[in-house]
């Protein structure tokens, strides 16, 4: 006890006691500055000055939150840096950054845009406005979709559209791809959809189409939809229109893009090398002798596997597989007068197999014309 009581009133621990004290107190106020709450109110208006009653007023990333009452007030507490979301139906979604103490604001909500109910949407028996349309309808602008470099419309709509599977079964070259529209309906039918092209339908893929000269894909998924194509609609349709020209505008594009292809080495098989093959053939024919009876000994060139180097032999992978170039070249004009309208598409694409011996080329071109007559008759011409 007394050799306890000298070591616990030492000077030298004298001298310590106060950095003990000191360094628990520093973190607790740190943790006490980290944690500390502050209030924010505020008054939620429109884009016209009108206070707004029941606006969510969300603290990002926690479960905190309240609503605007009758005037548009609020009053909410956070931490300092932390951000508000401001939502509320018929009113685009508002952000702040909490960055000061104690602050009061005034939070502007502006109307949502709701030029999309307006847009045209291609359906079966026409066009219509999307907020007329009651079938289940969906519309991709292939404009949205422009910059991926791929030659196969498919590889562009994969995931753009709800209930619509579409997988590549083959690894070669300009294969087509599936299309299922809401899962596949027969066994032994087939479950394709019927593809129109614009308002004729055809037998032929979506892959022997370019890219470039397609400006907008709707795809029809129920009955109501797809009433006008009857029975071959069973399976969904997929509509597809090609660029037109528009009055009072002439526009040329020239795109190319080029790559290259490489199957990758992780995944692959992990395979003997020549000593590897060597030493496991020496033991194949040693044991044979043993519990077979064998009696032709182990041949001249799997006696010493170390004659060989991990380096000799044969990667059937590298003799097998190559880096595979692809190229596409695509020029569109299109003009038109209050009369005549004109678009024409010439694309070419060549597509190396990263397997010896396998590509895809494809020259494509296509010409859409339109004559106005009168008021009450126009007529076209279009030609692939």
């Amino acid at each position: 006890m007394l050799a306890m009581q000298n070591f616990c009133s030492g000077p030298w621990v004298r001298k310590l006691k106060f950095p003990f004290l000191v360094i628990p107190l520093l973190f607790f106020s740190i943790f006490t500055s980290a944690q500390q709450t502050i209030g924010i109110s505020g008054t939620v208006v429109s884009d016209s000055s009108v206070a707004l009653s029941d606006v969510s007023v969300q603290v990002l990333g926690t479960s905190e939150g309240t609503v605007s009452n009758a005037e548009g007030k609020f009053s909410i507490r956070t931490t300092k840096g932390a951000t508000l979301v401001f939502s509320s139906v018929g009113y685009e979604e508002q952000r702040l950054k909490v960055d000061s103490d104690n602050a009061t604001l005034i939070v502007k909500l502006v109307k949502a845009n709701v030029s999309n109910l307006n847009e045209v949407v291609v359906v079966s028996y026409g066009t219509q406005k999307r907020r007329d349309i009651t079938g289940s309808i969906a519309q991709l602008n292939t404009s949205e979709v422009k910059d991926m470099p791929v030659s196969n419309i498919g590889q562009k709509l994969q995931g753009k559209f709800a209930g619509v599977q579409i997988n590549q079964n083959t690894g070669q070259p300009g294969a087509d791809m599936s299309f299922r529209i809401r899962g596949a309906a027969s066994i032994n039918a087939g479950n394709s959809p019927l593809i129109v092209i614009d308002g004729f339908p055809t037998e032929s893929s979506l892959s022997s189409l370019s890219p470039s000269e397609i400006e907008s894909i709707s795809v029809l998924k129920d009955a109501a939809a797809a009433s006008l194509y009857g029975s071959r609609a069973a399976n969904g349709v997929i509509l597809v229109t090609t660029r037109q020209a528009k009055s009072g505008k002439t526009n040329i594009e020239f795109s190319a893009f080029t790559g290259i292809q490489t199957v990758s080495k992780r995944g692959r098989p992990d395979l003997m090398n020549a000593r590897e093959f060597a030493q496991f053939k020496k033991e194949y024919y040693e044991d044979a002798a043993i519990y077979e009876g064998y009696t032709g000994g182990v041949p001249v060139q799997y006696q010493n596997p170390s004659q060989y180097t991990e380096s000799d032999g044969t990667d059937w992978f590298d003799v097998l597989l190559r880096k595979a170039p692809t190229q596409d070249y695509n020029l569109s004009l299109t003009t038109g007068t209050n009369s005549i309208r004109s678009a024409v598409n010439i694309n070419y694409n060549r597509q190396d197999g990263v397997m010896l011996h396998q590509w895809a080329e494809r020259f494509t071109a296509r010409a859409n014309n339109v004559f106005v007559a009168n008021d009450w008759l126009t007529f076209g011409l279009n030609v692939s």
